[in-house]
């Protein structure tokens, strides 16, 4: 398991009005439990984000004034306006004194859902499907640093698309249009394994998909894999939804979590 060092200093006032100082200055407040007295201290925001922002176990050495200190991590709070990280609780590692953590488990072996190193859409086939993205983010199920996650990543890209992703190769829904959210699905776990620029690709993508009075549709029907299946689908529901939540949704956790690693 990786072991992640945060350099802080010892908190000497507390109160709003100190907190609020120490977050002027990019610092997170956050409290170490589990030793022979809880200990309270500050850090830079910057110094958390590889313990906060991934799926991984990890161990946290804080070094404060001369002492350092073995940790894992407790919870989180964060701003409910803006997701920025406004504290974290630390549990003290203490010899002899048993802490109760959730560990993700790492299976060996290949699943009958992997195919060529990649996830794919039903077993006995080879295709993939534009949802499996959110397995790595924002579900968090795959590490986004395993070669599962990057082989699945690029045979999505691949197979399906980054700037208006499908949903499969044989996709008749409504004659199998170019989706925003699975781009979404796809940009998010691009972020988790650090192809930003790409991310970035697709906010720029779903920006121009808005209308002139910035509504996003379900899908873009530009190019379809199968357009005499679309009238099927209108007859039957009527056009693709628009506007649709869930799309200004994802758009907006996109741009957050890229402003997360970038800022």
């Amino acid at each position: 398991m990786n072991t992640i060092t945060i350099e802080g200093q010892l908190r000497t006032g507390f109160g709003k009005a100190a907190t609020r100082q120490l977050r002027s200055q990019e610092m997170v407040p956050g409290v170490i439990y589990g030793g022979a007295q809880e200990i309270n201290f500050a850090a830079p925001a910057a110094a958390f984000k590889k313990l906060v922002y991934t799926p991984s176990f990890q161990f946290c050495e804080v070094k404060l004034e001369g002492k350092t200190y073995r940790t894992i991590l407790k919870d989180l709070q964060f701003d409910k306006v803006n997701d920025d990280l406004i504290h974290v609780d630390l549990l003290e590692l203490v010899e002899d004194k048993k802490v109760v953590a959730t560990i993700p488990l790492k299976f060996v072996g290949t699943s009958k859902g992997v195919k060529d190193g990649h996830l794919i859409k039903w077993i006995g086939g080879e295709d993939v499907d534009g949802s499996l993205a959110a397995l790595i983010s924002p579900l968090g199920l795959i590490d986004p640093s395993s070669e599962l996650a990057i082989k699945t990543v690029s045979e999505i890209k691949n197979q399906l698309g980054l700037l208006g992703t499908r949903r499969h190769v044989n996709d008749v829904y409504f004659g199998g249009g170019r989706w925003l959210i699975l781009s979404c699905f796809l940009a998010l776990s691009l972020i988790q394994i650090g192809e930003y620029e790409s991310a970035q690709e697709v906010i720029t993508w779903l920006e121009s998909q808005a209308d002139s009075d910035l509504e996003l549709p379900e899908q873009v029907g530009d190019d379809l894999l199968f357009p005499e299946a679309k009238k099927e689908w209108v007859a039957k529901w009527g056009e693709p939804a628009k506007p649709l939540l869930w799309s200004h949704a994802m758009y907006l956790m996109l741009n957050s979590e890229l402003n997360k690693v970038l800022n």
